[in-house]
């Protein structure tokens, strides 16, 4: 009965892997979310309704998907 307790710190266990998956969706819909927010009160204050909402939504995701890439990149997921 040989069990490693502490095994390879490279290995990670399905727990470890959801917590970072789930982490990568946090960080998608939260980034996206404050440059949405961005854009609509930009829209208020210059009365554009939907440009710049649009715009926030748009660059939000572009900032998200270059964000997620650079954590996928840096932890090897």
């Amino acid at each position: 009965m040989n069990k490693k307790i502490n095994g390879d710190p490279k290995e990670k266990n399905s727990l470890q892997i959801f917590g970072q998956v789930g982490s990568l969706g946090i960080t998608f819909v939260i980034i996206i979310g404050i440059f949405s927010f961005i854009g609509y009160r930009i829209d208020i204050l210059f009365s554009t309704k939907p440009v710049f909402t649009c715009l926030g939504t748009l660059l939000g995701f572009i900032i998200a998907l270059i964000s997620i890439y650079q954590i996928i990149k840096k932890d090897n997921l």
